[in-house]
Formats: C-alpha cells, sequence, structure tokens
C-alpha cells in the first residue's frame, strides 16, 4: 500500500514536470515566432495572427458542425472585405501593371478562399474519421460552365504574349471555382449564415464609405484593401470618389449593384419581420453606396434591379393592397432620398466628366481591332493589357501613355483575350445559373433569393458594357462565384423539400425555435 501510495503522490510531480516542460517548449516557439512575424509587413502580421485565432477557435468549438460553421462565417466575411495575400509576384511584363487592372499577376489567397478550403477540408476529415463516404455534390450546371471557361483559358494561352499571366488568372479561376463547390455544399444551417453574411456585409462597406465620403480621406486600413480615395474632376469641381475596402470607386459600386438584389429579395420575401427588417436596411444602404460611388453605370442598374427583382418575386401580388402600400412608401422613400442627394448626382450626369465617357468609344474600337486579328481563341487570359498598344491597330490605346491598362467594357475585354469561344463560355455561365435558378419553385424564399442573385448577375453584365467589371477584383469575382455555389445549393436544398403539410425548409434568420 505504501509503494502504491508514493507511486499515487509521485504523479501530480511529474505531471506537473511534464506540463511546465510544455509551457516552456511551447514559450520559446511563440517567441520566437514573433519574432520573425514582428518583422513582417502588417498585412501578414494580420494574416498570421488571424490564423491562429482561427485554429483556436477550431480547439474551442469541439464539433465538427461548428467548426464548419466558424469556415463559413469567414468565408461569407471574406467575400465582403478585401482581405487577402499576394506572393510570387510576376514583373517580367512592360509598363506600369495597374494593381486592379486586368486580373491576376500574383499568387493570392484571401479570406474567403480559404474559409472554403476550411470547410472541404473539415467536411474531408469527418467524412474520414467518421468512415462516411465522401458527401460533396457537384451541380453540373454551376461546375461545368466555369470549368469550360478555363479550359478555353488554357487553349488562348497559345496566343499569350506572357503565358505566366495566363496562368496565374487560370490559378485564381480555380479558386472561385473552389468557392462555388463549398458554397452549393452547405448545409441548412450554414446556408443561413452565409446569406446573412452578404446581406449584413453591406453595411459596414456602406458605413465606411459615408465616413470617406464625409472626411474626403481614406482612413488607414489599407491591410483590409483601403487606397487612398480617387480624385476626379466633376463638372469642373475637384471630387473624392470613395472606395471602401475595394480600392476603386468602380469596383465598390460592383459590389453594391451585385448585392442590392439579394437585399431587397430578403425585404420583399422574408418570412420573419426580422429578416423584412434586416433586408430593407441593407437595401438602402446598398443604393445609398451606390450613389455615393458615383458610378453612373450602377446608377442606372438601380431601377432596372429594383424592377425585376419586385415583379418577379411578387408576381400577382404585386397589384395587391400590402404591395400598393409598400411601394407607396418606398416611392416616399426614394423621393426623399433622390432630392437629398441630387447635388451629387446632377452634375455627374449633365456636367463635364473630363472626358471619361470620351474615352470608351476609342477603346473599345481599338479592341475590336485586336479582336479581329485573334476572333477564336483571343490574344491570351489576362494578357488584354500587356497585348492592347501592340496589337492596336486604331492606335486609341495609346490614350494611357504611363501604364497598361485594358478596356473600358467587360464583354470586349474577355472577348478580346479568350476570343467567340471564351466569350460564349463566359456568358454560358450567368445562363445555366438562371436556368437552375429557374428550376427553384418549392420555397417562395428560396426562389426570391435565386432571383435576387441572377438579378445582381444581370446588373453587373448590364455594368460591364461600360466597365471592365469582375475582372478588376479579386473580392468581387468571388463574390460572383459564391452567388453561383449559392444557387446550385438553394436548388439542391428546394428539390428535397418535405412534402405538403411538413416543415419546409427555410432561410429566416436564425431564432431561439431553430436553435432549440
Amino acid at each position: 500500500m505504501s509503494g502504491a501510495h508514493e507511486i499515487a503522490g509521485d504523479r501530480p510531480h511529474r505531471a506537473g514536470a511534464s506540463g511546465f516542460l510544455f509551457a516552456l517548449v511551447l514559450g520559446a516557439i511563440c517567441a520566437t515566432a514573433a519574432i520573425v512575424v514582428s518583422g513582417l509587413e502588417t498585412r501578414y502580421v494580420l494574416a498570421v495572427v488571424a490564423g491562429a485565432a482561427g485554429l483556436i477557435g477550431l480547439l474551442l468549438v469541439g464539433s465538427f458542425a461548428r467548426a464548419r460553421l466558424l469556415m463559413v462565417v469567414a468565408m461569407g466575411i471574406g467575400l465582403s472585405v478585401g482581405l487577402s495575400i499576394s506572393f510570387l509576384h510576376y514583373t517580367d511584363i512592360p509598363g506600369r501593371y495597374l494593381h486592379f487592372v486586368g486580373g491576376a499577376l500574383a499568387v493570392t489567397v484571401s479570406l474567403g478562399q480559404l474559409g472554403a478550403l476550411g470547410w472541404l477540408g473539415l467536411r474531408l476529415l469527418e467524412s474520414r474519421l467518421m468512415r462516411r463516404p465522401w458527401q460533396i455534390q457537384f451541380v453540373p450546371l454551376v461546375i461545368m460552365p466555369q470549368v469550360l471557361f478555363m479550359g478555353i483559358g488554357m487553349l488562348s494561352i497559345a496566343n499569350a504574349l506572357h503565358p505566366a499571366l495566363s496562368w496565374l488568372e487560370l490559378l485564381r479561376l480555380a479558386g472561385l471555382l473552389m468557392i462555388s463547390v463549398a458554397v452549393m455544399n452547405l448545409s441548412q444551417r450554414e446556408m443561413q449564415v452565409f446569406v446573412w453574411s452578404l446581406i449584413l456585409g453591406i453595411l459596414p462597406q456602406f458605413l465606411l464609405v459615408c465616413v470617406q465620403f464625409a472626411t474626403g480621406r481614406n482612413l488607414g486600413l489599407s491591410v483590409f484593401g483601403e487606397t487612398a480615395l480617387v480624385r476626379t474632376t466633376i463638372d469642373t469641381s475637384a471630387v473624392a470618389r470613395p472606395g471602401g475596402t475595394f480600392g476603386d470607386p468602380n469596383v465598390l459600386s460592383y459590389f453594391f449593384e451585385i448585392t442590392y438584389p439579394i437585399a431587397l429579395a430578403m425585404a420583399l420575401a422574408g418570412i420573419h419581420a426580422l429578416s423584412r427588417m434586416g433586408g430593407t436596411v441593407a437595401a438602402i444602404a446598398g443604393v445609398g453606396g451606390i450613389v455615393l460611388s458615383y458610378s453612373r453605370a450602377a446608377w442606372a442598374t438601380v431601377p432596372l434591379s429594383t424592377a425585376v427583382v419586385v415583379l418577379m418575386v411578387l408576381g400577382r401580388r404585386v397589384v395587391s393592397l400590402r404591395s400598393a402600400a409598400i411601394g407607396i412608401l418606398g416611392s416616399l422613400v426614394l423621393a426623399v432620398a433622390l432630392v437629398s442627394s441630387w447635388s451629387i448626382i446632377s452634375p455627374r450626369l449633365f456636367g463635364d466628366d473630363a472626358g471619361s465617357l470620351g474615352h470608351r468609344m476609342p477603346l473599345a474600337r481599338a479592341a475590336i481591332s485586336m479582336w479581329e486579328q485573334f476572333p477564336l481563341l483571343g490574344v491570351g487570359l489576362n494578357n488584354f493589357a500587356v497585348s492592347f498598344t501592340q496589337y492596336d491597330r486604331t492606335g486609341y490605346s495609346r490614350i494611357f501613355t504611363d501604364a497598361d491598362h485594358v478596356v473600358h467594357n467587360l464583354h470586349l475585354l474577355v472577348l478580346s483575350e479568350t476570343g467567340v469561344f471564351g466569350y460564349a463560355a463566359f456568358l454560358f455561365q450567368f445562363a445555366a445559373a438562371v436556368i437552375l435558378a429557374r428550376r427553384i419553385r418549392n420555397n417562395p424564399l428560396a426562389r426570391a433569393l435565386a432571383i435576387g442573385a441572377c438579378t445582381g448577375f444581370l446588373a453587373h453584365l448590364v455594368h460591364g458594357f461600360v466597365d471592365p467589371g469582375f475582372k478588376l477584383s479579386l473580392t468581387v469575382s468571388q463574390l460572383l462565384a459564391g452567388l453561383f455555389g449559392l444557387i446550385g445549393a438553394l436548388w439542391l436544398h428546394d428539390r428535397t423539400l418535405a412534402p405538403a403539410g411538413q416543415d419546409p425548409v427555410t432561410l429566416a434568420a436564425p431564432s431561439s425555435r431553430a436553435r432549440r
């Protein structure tokens, strides 16, 4: 017995020694890591801290379901905040390749991509540990168009002056495909969180834009993508255009014009009052952000998006008494907003724009002259900017004397880079999403959100006739990829709805009853 007591009494001492040794080793590792990290740029320091916090969070949540939910939150935030790190920059190019023009210039890892990769990794790990089959679904109408566009992009490398730029862009497209796959496989609860992260993500961007607009300067958030405000001349007056965390006011307007229809759809079709209220507030913030971006093309999408979402979501209910009351109230709000913002809108619409519109048509002609030389496969994916002055037969591209640039037209940009085959595949991505959205019939809210997502696609494509579109921003392109995946997820959940009389799948804001 005494020997047993001695052994038992010695265990706490050994445990304490082991704990002390573990703490000592851990402290040495942390101290070394702190010295290394302290010499990095701020964005890299933030990435390391965020990664460490994420690992600790995964250890604390204690279950795969909660860990995946954490990844969904990271992915959702990553689609509305430009938090990313770039490395292996390609520098063997002539001129000065602007950081937000043309496409990928480096290997970039974003928060949205990490969230998607983490979610897929946890799903795979769970299936292995639980000895379950790999339960990842691939919706053909979402996956195949993206793969087709990537395939044609690979063929276009044959004409590329700088193939490395094409491979970097293909890597970016692969990251977008990964986001689509992750989103389309979200569970019911995870899809709720993802949808609300998109809708509520409008609010912080709008607040940041308001502060930038009011102060005329940035807030030092360069680590999230914020840059110096773009100074432009509008009707002989110098104006500082807000860019949010997207760095460029036009790119910022892309974000608002894509997410506004989704928020409006939630405001019209939300199941609970809280859902409708949240959607309404986000929709108003989205319109406000579009106005403050000074983007005329984005302004033009607001009435189009509003009309499409209202008519498609409400259908015959648009002539009901309730719809009439909402319409009158909305018209009053719109009238007040229009009057209060007329001092911003009027000079931009009717004043001198310092040749902004005048540049677009000559650049379009120059792009067409370049495409005519490579009609089938184009000049190479992501090679427009470095090929513009070389293949332009009109001389209009020489308007940019200090930088490599692209045409102010998304459609001509894609057509010139990948030819008629690539452009057809590019448009097919959006057409396929619309086809899939039309098959969502059982859940009214799921159908409304799909309509909102497709309307966001439409707004972006319309805006793309006068601007280069999603190719200017990884965050915006990830947003579009996330919406492709969302439509796939909505369709997958909609087709598995229970028969009439049983609880349907809903996407309302989480309630206490749902949590129980």
